[in-house]
């Protein structure tokens, strides 16, 4: 497994990134050997012609990585964004949930917040093994033990 992308090696890849520079398509090909001349690899932008990179001709592989990395790490980083996206606003709508259902007034230690041991939050926050599936209130077709989609959920049928 590899590491957590860390935000300065992220910028780093943002930054490296050709961006619109030769736009359009980049494509490996392979030139056959001919007289003295060896067989070797390229990419090559496809429109203009130009060529962008040449490899010996056992790196095949490298070139198609770095053809299609010209337009599938904005395509990861564009999905990435979403992402975090999707995450932050579920951690918000996850906050505004605990604040509805919270009756104490929470201190804020650490970036968390320390309930009572009678608040409703305590006792969905401690919930450990899942059970089975049960049903949600706020989210019917969510486990309120686990949080599981009810038609994947490891604890029992829906």
């Amino acid at each position: 497994m590899t590491e957590p992308l860390m935000p300065d090696r992220e910028a780093e890849i943002r930054e490296t990134h050709p961006g619109a520079w030769y736009d359009g398509p980049w494509v490996q090909g392979y030139v056959e050997a001919a007289g003295d001349e060896p067989a070797y690899c390229r990419v090559v932008h496809l429109e203009s012609g130009t060529v962008l990179a040449t490899l010996p001709d056992f790196a095949g592989d490298i070139a198609l990585f770095i053809a299609d990395a010209h337009d599938a790490v904005p395509e990861l980083l564009a999905e990435l964004d979403r992402a975090r996206g999707e995450r932050d606003e579920n951690r918000r709508y996850a906050a505004q949930l605990e604040a509805a259902l919270c009756q104490c007034r929470p201190e804020c230690e650490d970036g968390e917040y320390l309930h009572c041991v009678d608040c409703p939050v305590v006792e969905i926050q401690m919930r450990g093994d899942c059970p089975g599936f049960e049903g949600n209130p706020v989210a019917p077709d969510l486990c309120a033990g686990c949080g599981e989609p009810g038609d994947s959920h490891k604890g029992g049928a829906s």
